[in-house]
Order: C-alpha cells, then sequence, then structure tokens
C-alpha cells in the first residue's frame, strides 16, 4: 500500500480586536470605525511567511495608504511605533498581495524555521491630515501544528494528527532553512515528548493528542521520555525502555490511554484519576461532586446511567459519542447533572426511548452543549427542573408543567420548544427544525399588565399563565396549532384581542373551567378554530364575558355546558349553543343564526328590553336595545308589569301572572314549553289580546307540569302552528283551559294525552285531522267552534264531556275508538253520512243537536242515547226507558218513555 505523507507548518495566532479612532475631514471622530491587525497565518513551503491581514472598517476622507510595521524578538513593555524604530528595529510592508472579504493582507516571507520561536510584534497605520493614526501593537508568540494525513486506497481512512509543539529552543529540532522536520526513514518522522500520565498493563491502544502536550529536546521532566515514530500502518510506536506500545493517532492533555472500550478522565477537587476498567455507570458512582470527561467514545448497550443519591456531576462530552438502546439512558432520580462538550462533536443516542428523563422533584438538568437524540424523546420532565442553554435536540422536548419545569435559553430542536423557551427567548422555525435565541420586540405575541406591571411574552399560553388579575394584549396574530388555552383554579383574566388574530385547529381554543374570561376588542381582532369551539364552558363556576372581537368555531363559537356567558358585542359567525340550567345572555353583536332565545331575560330574571333584528342584505341578526315597537308582550304578576321583546321571555317570567300580547309574534321553529319537575309549578294566563301567534313547531304549547290559560279580550287574536298541535297536554298534571281565542294546528288544534283540558270557547280547525284529539286524561267542551278535515273531536283514550259548542267534521263530528265519551248538549254536523261513530269504547248521549246517522259497532263499543235530536232515528240506540218521538222538518227527539203511548209519527 502506497503511503503519502502531507506536513504543512501552521502559525494559529491568538488576536484581540482593537479600534482606532478616525480623523474626518470635517474633524469629527469616527469611533465606530474598525482599524486593528485582525490574523496571522504561518505557512510553510519552501519559504515560509507570515500573511497577516488588517481590517481597516471605514477610513475617514482623506486617509492615505495602509502601512504594516513587524518587529522580531520584540521586547514586552515597550510601546512600539515609528517612534521608537531607531532602537527597535522593523520592517515596513506597504503593498498588500490581496483583499479578500474587506481584509487587507501583508506578506512577511524570508523567515528561517530556527527562527520560528520568536516573539513577534505588528502594528498598522496610516497617515490623515497630518496625524498618524495607530492599530493597537499585537504581541505574537509563534507555534507549530504538524499536520500529517494518510489517505488509503479507497479514501475511507484517516487519522489526523495534531501535535501543538512549544515555541523556544524545542523549534531547533525541526531543522535548518526550512526543511519540515528530520525523517528517520521513508514513510517515518520521529518526535520525542516527555511529561503525561500513563495507565499500564496494555498492549495496544491510543495515543491521545491535545493542546497540553509539551515537545522537548530531552527527557528532563519527571514523566519517563516516549520516542514516537509515524510508521507503517499510521501507527504510533511509543517506547519508555519498559514496554512497547502501539496506539493510533490522537492526544489529549498530555495523558497516554490503552485501548480499552471505555477511558474516562474524573476530577473532583484538585484530584484528577484516568480509569479504563469501568463503566460509564460505575465512574458517575465516583464522581460526586465533580466532572466525568469522556476519552473516547461509549457504546452502553442496553444499560443506562441512574442518577439517584444526591449526586451533583458535571459530563463533559469533550467531542466523544454514548450509545445506548435503553428506555432512559440517564434517568435522574434526586440528582443533578450538568452536560457539556467542550471539544464539540460530542453526542448522547439513545435507540429506544429517552435521552434524559427527569421523575422527581428534586431532579435537575442542565445542559450546554452536545448533540441528543432520542427514538422518543430527548428530553422529559415528569417531575423537577431542567434548564437547556444550548445543544442540539433530535427528538420531542417535553415537561409535564403542572409538576416540574423545562426552561430553553438556546439551542437546535427537531420538534417546537415554543412552550419551554425561557422568558425573553424565542422558538424559531428553520428548514430543517427550531432554534432558540434571544427574543427581538418583533417577536413578542402578547403583553400582560397586572398592576402596575407589564411583561411580554412570546407564547400566548405563556401569558395567560402569567395574567391571573390582569389583562393579555396581543401584540402580533397568534396561530396556535392544534393547542388551546385551559383556564383553571378560579383565574380572572381579560384577553384584548387589539386587532389580532387567534387561529387554532384545537377543538376549543379557550376552555374555561373554574375561571373568569373577559374578551374585548376595539379594532377588529378575531379567534377562529377549525376544530369545534371557540369557548368552552364546563363547570358551573365559568364565567365568560365577550364585550367584541369576531368568533368562528366549526361547530359553536360559544358552548355554554356549565356556567355563564354574557355577551355584551362581538360578531359571532356560527352557533351558539346553552345547556339546560346554565345561562348564556345577549344584549348586543352580530349573528350568523338567531339568537332569540338568548336574548338577556330569555333564559333568566335578569336584564330585559332586548332584541335580535334580522338584517336581510347581509342575513345575520342584530341585537340591540329594545325601543317601544320591538315588545310583543307584557307579563303582570301581582301589581308588577314589565314588557318583553320575546314571548319565551314572557312565558319564562310569568309565573303566577298574565301574559299578554303587544304585537303578533312569529316564533320561527321555536315554542313554549311550560311546566318544572314539581307538580302544577307553572301557573300562568295567555291573553292573545286581538294578536296572532304563529309557529312550525310540532307542539306550539307544550304543556308539562303546568297550568294554562287561554283567552283574548279583544277578539281576533290566534295561535297557528303549521307543525302538527297548538296544544299538547303530555303530564298527568298538565291543565289547559281556553275561553276564547282562534287555534289552527296542521293537525290538531288540542292533543290531550294526559291531563285535563277545559275548552269553554274559542275556535278551533285541525287542518289534517282532528280539531280535538283525546288519547288520555279529561277533556271538557262547554262552547266553541270545532272543524276537522277528518272529525271535530276524536276520543282513542280517556274521558271526553261535550255540553255545548259547534262541531263539523268531513268524516265525523265525532267519532270514539276507545274511552268514554259524554254528549249533553252541542251542534253537530257531518259530511259524510255518520254523524258520531263508535268503534269501541262507550258514548252517552242525553242531549245536543245530530245532523247525519249515528253509527256504532255494537260488538266492540255502546252508545246509549237519552236525549237530543236528530236527522235520522236513533231508535236502534235507545237507552231503556226513551223513546223517539216524531216532530217537523223529518227530526227525531229522544224523550223518556210515557204509560200507553209508545208509537211516533214522522212528520
Amino acid at each position: 500500500m502506497k503511503k503519502k505523507i502531507l506536513i504543512s507548518l501552521l502559525v494559529v495566532l491568538l488576536l484581540v480586536c482593537a479600534v482606532a479612532v478616525g480623523v474626518f475631514a470635517d474633524g469629527s471622530a469616527g469611533a465606530e470605525e474598525t482599524f486593528r491587525v485582525y490574523k496571522a497565518d504561518l505557512t510553510l513551503g519552501t519559504d515560509l511567511r507570515f500573511n497577516i491581514k488588517v481590517q481597516t472598517g471605514a477610513l475617514p476622507e482623506g486617509a492615505g495608504d495602509i502601512k504594516l510595521l513587524v518587529w522580531e524578538g520584540a521586547v514586552d513593555g515597550v510601546d512600539y511605533t515609528q517612534a521608537t524604530t531607531e532602537t527597535a528595529g522593523y520592517t515596513e510592508l506597504t503593498a498588500p498581495i490581496e483583499n479578500e472579504e474587506g481584509l487587507l493582507v501583508f506578506t512577511y516571507s524570508g523567515i528561517n524555521a530556527k527562527e520560528i520561536g520568536k516573539t513577534l510584534y505588528l502594528r498598522a497605520y496610516y497617515k490623515c491630515n497630518g496625524e498618524t493614526i495607530y492599530t493597537e501593537a499585537k504581541r505574537y508568540s509563534m507555534a507549530q501544528y504538524l499536520h500529517s494525513i494518510y489517505d488509503s486506497s479507497d479514501n475511507k481512512e484517516k487519522a489526523v494528527i495534531d501535535a501543538l509543539m512549544a515555541y523556544g529552543d524545542a523549534a531547533q529540532e525541526l531543522g535548518n532553512e526550512g526543511e519540515p522536520l528530520p525523517k528517520i526513514s521513508d514513510g517515518v518522522v520521529k518526535i520525542t515528548v516527555a511529561g503525561g500520565k500513563f495507565a499500564d498493563g496494555f498492549t495496544e491502544g491510543k495515543f491521545l493528542m491535545g493542546e497540553k502536550l509539551n515537545v522537548v529536546a530531552d527527557g528532563t521532566e519527571s514523566a519517563p521520555m516516549l520516542t514516537a515514530e509515524l510508521g507503517e500502518g499510521w501507527l504510533w510506536t511509543m517506547a519508555d525502555g519498559k514496554h512497547s506500545y502501539k496506539a493510533e493517532a490522537e492526544y489529549s492533555e498530555g495523558i497516554y490511554v490503552g485501548k480499552y472500550e471505555n477511558a474516562f478522565e474524573v476530577t473532583v477537587g484538585e484530584n484528577t484519576e484516568i480509569h479504563t476498567d469501568k463503566t460509564l455507570a460505575e465512574v458517575f458512582a465516583l464522581a460526586n461532586g465533580g466532572t466525568v470527561k469522556l476519552l473516547a467514545d461509549v457504546d452502553m448497550g442496553d444499560s443506562y446511567i441512574p442518577l439517584d443519591l444526591e449526586e451533583e456531576i458535571t459530563l463533559d462530552l469533550n467531542g466523544k459519542k454514548i450509545t445506548s438502546s435503553n428506555a432512559y439512558l440517564f434517568d435522574i432520580f434526586n440528582a443533578e447533572l450538568t452536560v457539556k462538550d467542550d471539544a464539540g462533536g460530542g453526542s448522547v443516542t439513545t435507540t429506544s426511548e429517552t435521552v434524559f428523563y427527569l421523575n422527581v422533584e428534586s431532579s435537575v438538568l442542565t445542559i450546554e452543549g452536545g448533540t441528543f437524540t432520542g427514538a422518543t424523546h430527548a428530553v422529559y420532565v415528569a417531575k423537577g427542573t431542567a434548564t437547556i442553554s444550548g445543544g442540539t435536540f433530535t427528538g420531542d422536548i417535553f415537561a409535564d408543567t403542572a409538576n416540574g419545569t423545562l426552561s430553553i435559553t438556546g439551542g437546535t430542536f427537531s420538534s417546537d420548544p415554543s412552550a419551554y423557551a425561557a422568558i425573553g427567548y424565542v422558538a424559531e422555525a428553520t428548514e430543517t427544525g427550531y432554534i432558540v435565541r434571544v427574543a427581538t420586540e418583533a417577536d413578542y405575541v402578547a403583553a400582560v399588565t397586572v398592576g402596575e406591571t407589564t411583561t411580554k411574552y412570546m407564547s400566548l399560553a405563556a401569558a395567560f399563565a402569567n395574567a391571573n388579575g390582569g389583562t393579555v394584549k396581543l401584540l402580533k396574530d397568534v396561530d396556535m396549532g392544534e393547542s388551546s388555552i385551559c383556564l383553571l383554579n378560579g383565574v380572572n383574566i381579560t384577553l384584548d384581542l387589539n386587532g389580532k388574530k387567534i387561529t387554532s385547529s384545537s377543538i376549543y381554543i379557550f376552555n374555561i373551567c373554574d375561571a373568569e374570561l373577559t374578551v374585548k376588542d376595539s379594532v377588529g381582532g378575531s379567534a377562529t378554530t377549525t376544530g369545534e369551539h371557540v369557548f368552552f364552558l364546563n363547570v358551573e363556576s365559568s364565567v365568560l364575558t365577550i364585550e367584541g372581537g369576531t368568533f368562528t368555531g366549526a361547530t359553536y363559537a360559544v358552548y355554554v355546558a356549565n356556567g355563564k356567558a354574557t355577551i355584551n358585542g362581538g360578531t359571532f359567525k356560527s352557533n351558539l349553543h346553552c345547556e339546560s340550567g346554565s345561562t348564556l345572555s345577549i344584549t348586543g353583536g352580530t349573528f350568523s343564526s338567531d339568537p332569540s332565545e338568548y336574548l338577556a331575560g330569555a333564559s333568566e330574571n335578569a336584564l330585559l328590553g332586548y332584541v335580535a333584528v334580522y338584517d336581510a342584505s347581509n342575513e345575520n341578526w342584530l341585537v340591540r336595545a329594545a325601543t317601544e315597537a320591538d315588545y310583543v308582550a307584557e307579563v303582570t304578576v301581582g301589581e308588577t308589569t314589565t314588557k318583553y321583546t320575546s314571548l319565551a321571555a314572557a312565558f319564562a317570567n310569568a309565573n303566577g301572572g298574565t301574559v299578554k300580547l303587544l304585537a303578533d309574534v312569529d316564533m320561527g321553529e321555536y315554542n313554549i314549553s311550560l311546566g318544572l319537575e314539581e307538580e302544577n309549578s307553572v301557573e300562568i294566563t295567555l291573553d292573545l289580546n286581538g294578536k296572532k301567534i304563529t309557529s312550525s313547531n310540532a307542539y306550539l304549547f307544550d304543556i308539562y307540569n303546568a297550568e294554562l290559560t287561554v283567552q283574548d279580550s279583544v277578539g281576533g287574536g290566534s295561535a297557528t302552528t303549521t307543525g302538527e298541535h297548538v296544544f299538547y297536554l303530555n303530564n298527568e298534571f298538565s291543565v289547559l283551559t281556553i275561553e276564547s281565542g282562534t287555534f289552527t294546528g296542521a293537525t290538531y288544534a288540542v292533543y290531550v294525552s294526559y291531563g285535563t283540558a277545559t275548552i269553554n270557547g274559542g275556535t278551533f280547525t285541525g287542518e289534517k285531522n282532528h280539531a280535538v284529539q283525546v288519547n288520555g286524561g279529561t277533556a271538557t267542551i262547554t262552547g266553541g267552534t270545532f272543524t276537522g278535515e277528518n272529525n271535530a273531536v276524536q276520543v282513542n283514550g280517556g274521558t271526553a264531556t261535550i255540553t255545548g259548542g259547534t262541531f263539523t267534521g268531513a268524516t265525523y263530528a265525532v267519532e270514539v275508538g276507545f274511552g268514554t265519551a259524554t254528549i249533553t248538549g252541542g251542534t253537530f254536523t257531518s259530511e259524510n253520512v255518520e254523524v258520531v261513530c263508535v268503534y269501541g269504547g262507550e258514548v252517552t248521549i242525553s242531549g245536543g243537536t245530530f245532523t247525519g246517522d249515528i253509527f256504532a259497532d255494537t260488538a266492540n263499543g255502546t252508545i246509549s242515547v237519552t236525549g237530543g235530536t236528530f236527522s235520522s232515528d236513533p231508535s236502534e240506540y235507545l237507552a231503556d226507558g226513551y223513546e223517539v218521538v216524531g216532530e217537523s222538518n223529518l227530526t227525531y227527539s229522544v224523550i223518556e218513555q210515557s204509560s200507553g203511548n209508545n208509537e211516533y209519527i214522522p212528520v
């Protein structure tokens, strides 16, 4: 295999920036203009030379050429300027060889290899307006680097040797006239070293090399002298007279370590030890109060590091790698761990779950540098405190903020660490992930004012977490992604949208649980979620007040499951919802759906006098304070009369009193539902007052555990539904009394399923079926006009008593299938042959006028006639002791039999 050696000498010089004050044409001083010697590089070829770079910045008008002064072997403490050149001696360079990146580059050539141990002083200057402007004098102690690179045939194997050789007499070993290094033979270079620490007992190992290696001409130091030869295979051979070692070419701090799986330096106080026979876990057990420094890569297999004995340890990765397949590589339990990577390039990786796991309150982790990769999490704080000021993290960063803290001031991350950025820092998205940096003014999204103190935050979550008793004011638009704001523990916060936008895909943007939130906006701000609801209230102590803003939820803008919400203003582009037992009260705003049921006073005995007005041009509803023309009803309870803008609100506040209509009311698809759990708990009188009520609901008045009396004091009043029934009684404690009015139901005007209905007057129409349907309970009719598309009255259960009224049916005036019907009076007319039809049940007729036949299926039902006037002979159904007598106009009357006269003659 052919070997190739590339050897060069390179000087790295430590520089301190200097700022020279330029004098401008106008006499002013430009203190901000930079003029300094920036860098000096030593290059070794056939000739040694310094390339010295001068940074000028913007020079003042009238400045002359830049010149460089170089002194060799200068003396410390001398202020080298041109004024001292006669005694000190110098070389002046006047022309740069090139200009790169704003730097002037001067070349100082002709240096002998023996002379690189000297000290140089450098100073640049220019003249302007008769004044000489100097840079600060710079002193350079020359050092030498040996670079040797081995290229294998497949170009995969490379070993880089860095030996920093001290200046002074040791440089004489380099030879004369620029020859790089003496060669022992082809491919072999000899370096003599002394000093350092040794680990005996190995036959092959690594020669770890670094800045503290001291190169000397002889072995005068306390440690034995070693001769290192770079030879075949690019291995080092070292001999101290006792041992012969082979090692790869690396060096660190004068420490020679054998070829072990693990190599660590442990420093506790002033004691430093090298360990090559212990695992990382074993080394950590020895390092409490000190530092563990990696000297080689560590493969931990499936093991991990438990820290649980109140330990306080610093880990310096030192450019090395730790790998493991354990779920938690570092399990920090009641301990403090600081991680850094002074050399750079160090990393910690687990192929299982988490690199760092903190799980008790006393766990503390501080990360200053390194690369950390976890299959799931790089850092997971279940409990405890973690601080990250630098490093690269692949895998999630997580902290249970209810039990622990994670504060980030720097680093690079694969997932968004915004939730954990420290105050004054921000997470910024890049093409490959996120970085955390110091925040600028443009990064702040919200300002929190509590009392006299205002603090700015980079995340809305952080702002709300610190805003109890104060105001969160948005400073820029906020995209919350899938996250939301959860308000707990009785906090009281005001949100000022300030014309900005909040967007989210979370189910709820604001989840209000045992907290009070007030939202205002004076300049056009909004909150929108593509999830479900903008505001969600879910416990009794939840309170929401909205003064302004625009709110759009995929389902609801405001959803009150439990609690109290008040809307005084704003624009709502999705529906509102309030569960029974909770409160949603509206006094103002613009709404995409009709908010009438939630107008203030509609659901509580509170603020009254608001109305929802439909704006056809914008297809929305506007809520405003009511005028006199907006009131639809007044409620009188005792001596108090109150006006309402919705019929629902009026009935909600009318128990024990009278609801009097003031205007026609179109209830849309809504109805009036009366009744609570307690028996007869609601007792209300409705006075139609000549006005009309219309609805499309199935039951215009749903009467449950309530008593309703209906009258029309003026005349001309009516109640109509295009749904099914005007009145529906559905509980045994339902009570309905109708005195007057006109009532039209698409199916029935009155439907009695349970309870008691008394009709003393009024006009009743069943457009598709019957005027009155009795399926249970008790119905008593003493007067009124009843017209049915089918029957005027149908009884399929319960008890019906008719003492008066006018009844007209397209099929029958009265039909009985089940139950009991008693007729003592009234006028009954049918467009069919039969006026009264009995298919079942029991019917008794003792009075009334009947036009049409009487029919009974006597196999299933009974009819007993003891009185009344009929257009056809009812003899078949006479009760015992009664007879039919003829009267004029072919009518038949039923009377009680008289002795000796059992015949009748139709007239």
